[in-house]
Formats: structure tokens, sequence, C-alpha cells
């Protein structure tokens, strides 16, 4: 259990607590959640709380409860459209059934796999870059005698930051379409 919440720690860029990441290890193995899906929904947090601006405990919270418990309105506030009855048909067809031969545990495998495509998809631009800018102004040292950063570090870091404001702009247009 011990290496699964370092797995999910290390999804987050290291930004998520132990005892967050702990939690949710339990809860999504004891739910049958594998290893790369509670690694894929923290690295799917992480990305959506850059995007979003929002609280990466929140937004971790939000996507595993939300896929473990088939909770559309936990997802909704992350942009995760959830329509049960589709994840379970696209899942049946997965696996040459009929939605209805699903057994429960297939289809919450089918939920989860339709939370992680969705929002994948939703937030595949913000990628791995996210902790290295994250990580950036850590990294800045300001003693006399070492200055690690150059001024070309810095412009790329602003116009990535300018870029993730960008992104997070056109996807909260058309939730408020008079702003």
């Amino acid at each position: 259990m011990k290496l699964l919440t370092s797995r999910i720690q290390d999804a987050t860029g290291g930004l998520l607590a132990f005892n967050e990441a702990s939690q949710a290890a339990a809860i999504g193995t004891a739910a049958g959640l594998s290893s790369d899906q509670l690694t894929g929904l923290a690295k799917l947090a992480k990305n959506a709380s850059v995007a979003l601006g929002r609280d990466l405990t929140d937004s971790f919270n939000r996507l595993t409860k939300g896929a473990i418990k088939a909770e559309p309105e936990l997802l909704d506030e992350l942009g995760i459209i959830l329509r049960l009855e589709k994840a379970s048909n696209d899942y049946a067809r997965v696996l040459g059934k009929n939605a209805d031969e699903l057994t429960t545990f297939e289809k919450s495998q089918g939920i989860v796999n339709a939370v992680l495509e969705q929002g994948n998809e939703k937030f595949k631009d913000v990628g791995d870059n996210v902790n290295n800018v994250a990580k950036l102004p850590y990294s800045v040292t300001f003693s006399r005698s070492s200055y690690p950063l150059k001024r070309h570090d810095i412009v790329r870091y602003l116009q990535y930051l300018r870029h993730l404001c960008e992104k997070g702009q056109e996807r909260l247009r058309p939730l408020a379409p008079g702003l």
C-alpha cells in the first residue's frame, strides 16, 4: 500500500499529501481500481486543478469518489460530464457484451475508464509540464553567489503561465458567456 501511495503522490508531482494519497489508495483498491487507474486519476487531478485553478486535493477527491461511486455531480465541477448508460455501453462494446450483461465490477470499470478518457482529453494540453512549472519558483535562489535561472528561463515560465491562463479562459468561457 505504501508503494501505491508513493506512486499516487509522484503522479501529482509530490503536491498531494501522504494522508490523502493513502486514503485514496485504500478506498480505490477496495473498490477494485488498479494502480494505473489510481495514478491516472491523480495525474488527471493535477492537470485539472492547474487548468481550472482549483485545489488539487479537492479535485483528486472529486475524481476518485465520483468515479468509484458513479456520482456525476462530483465530476461536473471539473467539467467531466459522466453519462452512466453511455459508459456502460462503451465498456460492454469493448468486452464484446451487451450492457445488461455487465457485472457490477465491469460497470464500475467502465465508469472509471470513461472518467479517465474524458478528463485526459479535456486536460491533455496541460500535460507533464505542470510539474516543471509548479516547481520552478522553488528552484530560484537569491543568494549573491548563485542564480540558477537565466532570463530566458523566466521568460519561458511566464509564457507558459500565460498559455495556461488562456486555455483556462477558453474552457471557462462557455460556463460564463457574459464575461
